[in-house]
Formats: structure tokens, sequence, C-alpha cells
């Protein structure tokens, strides 16, 4: 008897976990950054439950790059490097739903179709358009690289999906069944054409090499380029030369 009352006691246990993370599992994903007074242009993208603020620098080039954060970034951090190492590519930096001046709700629904939506409005204005997704925003990159016709697309400290990540991190819950927001970019891999880039961190602490090397390992070695930058982790893999300069010579590329 008392070992059967234990039993149910470390299974009432786990259940009240689990549903916990179920309850919570987005505040887990999505850290949105508050509005700031940045002083950059930005342009506004109406949606039926929401508007989502696209900052815009270098403005009227041909060429864009179409820029998805990470899941607590403030983009416009990014403006002076875009603007200082790209000023020939007019640069539209994505303020998530909830993010800095944009409302509504982040969920993998909202943010995917906001990301086909904005490329669809900003295609006529240029003659390429290159797609740059970091961390979370490698999972909105790949699937609307997936769905659109985009010049290059890179990612930067890339998952696999964030349902595998997810996994690593609560081995003991059923993350197929829990998570709502599954960013399965190793599924929207095979249907991508265009040339891509992973940059990878070589001591990232928040994604393991491991899942960035599945969604590397899904491209074709002829169609992608990983480049692990040595002595950076998540954080600050973008303060390497080595990176500066791998981005910028893809990027520039014919």
């Amino acid at each position: 008897m008392r070992i059967l009352k234990l039993t149910l006691f470390i299974l009432f246990l786990y259940l009240c976990i689990a549903a916990y993370l179920f309850i919570i599992q987005r505040s887990l994903i999505y850290f949105p950054p508050p509005p700031s007074n940045h002083g950059y242009p930005e342009e506004v993208f109406q949606f039926e439950n929401a508007h989502v603020h696209v900052i815009v620098v270098n403005p009227d080039h041909d060429k864009a790059i179409l820029y998805f954060g990470g899941n607590a970034e403030a983009v416009e951090n990014s403006a002076p490097f875009f603007i200082n190492h790209f000023p020939n590519h007019t640069v539209y930096l994505v303020q998530y739903r909830g993010y800095g001046h944009s409302t509504g709700e982040p969920t993998q629904a909202n943010l995917s179709t906001d990301s086909l939506v904005i490329f669809d409005r900003i295609k006529p204005r240029h003659k390429a358009i290159s797609v740059i997704g970091r961390s979370l925003g490698s999972g909105i990159a790949t699937q609307l690289a997936a769905n659109k016709h985009v010049n290059k697309l890179i990612l930067i400290t890339p998952f696999d999906s964030l349902q595998s990540l997810a996994q690593t991190r609560f081995p003991f819950f059923p993350m197929s069944i829990l998570l709502q927001d599954k960013y399965n970019s190793l599924g929207h891999a095979k249907k991508i054409k265009a040339p891509t880039l992973l940059l990878v961190a070589e001591q990232d602490q928040l994604i393991p090499f491991s899942h960035s090397q599945k969604l590397a390992l899904s491209f074709t070695a002829t169609q992608a380029i990983t480049t692990l930058i040595p002595d950076r982790n998540h954080n600050n893999i973008s303060y390497s030369p080595l990176y500066i300069t791998h981005l910028k010579q893809f990027i520039n590329e014919q």
C-alpha cells in the first residue's frame, strides 16, 4: 500500500509539472523587449489582430535583407551593424508581435504568417531578397525560404526543431504532445532551393552543436555551407571578425 501511494504521488507530481510546462511554455520561448525610442524609420504592416513594426535601414536599394532575430532580441540593436556592413542593401528588421512597438501575441502560427506577408509586400520593391534568421528567427526564416523564392538564406545559431531542443532540455516529458510551437526547420529544409549559410557558435550554451549539425546535414553539400565560429557562444557570435567576414562574403557573392 505504501508503494502504491508513493507511485501515485510521483505520478501526480509528474502530471502537475507537465501541466505547468504546457501552461507556461510560451513564456519560456518568447521574451519580448519593450518599445524603445531608437530613432530608425519603421514601416507598419497591418494585420487583422495586430500591427507589426519593421525597422527599415539603407532604403531604396535593388537588393534587400529581411532579418528575423532571436527570442529576446531588440532588433534595433542590430541596425548599426547592417548600416555599416551592408550599405548597398535595404535591410528590414522585423519586430515580432508583442516585441518593441508591435502588437499581438507571438506564436509560431502568427510569426510565420507575418513573415510570408511581409516578404510578399516588399518583394516588388527589390530584385533580390536574402533572408537572415538568428536563433528563434532561424525557424521562421527556414519556413519562409521553404515557401518563397529567396535569393540567399543565412541561419545563425540554428536548430533542427524546437521540439527536439525542448526534448533535450526536458527528457522525461513528451514534448511532441506538450509543445505547441515546434518550429520544425528540419522538416522544411528539403524544400529550400536557395544557397544557404549556417553560422554555428563553437561554444553555444543554448543550442547544442548536435542540433545545428542535424539541420546542416539535411541540406545537400552543394547547397549549404556550415561555418563553425570558434571561441564564441550563442550571444556573442556576431562579435567575431570571422562571423562578419563569412556573412559579408556570402551575401555579396553574385
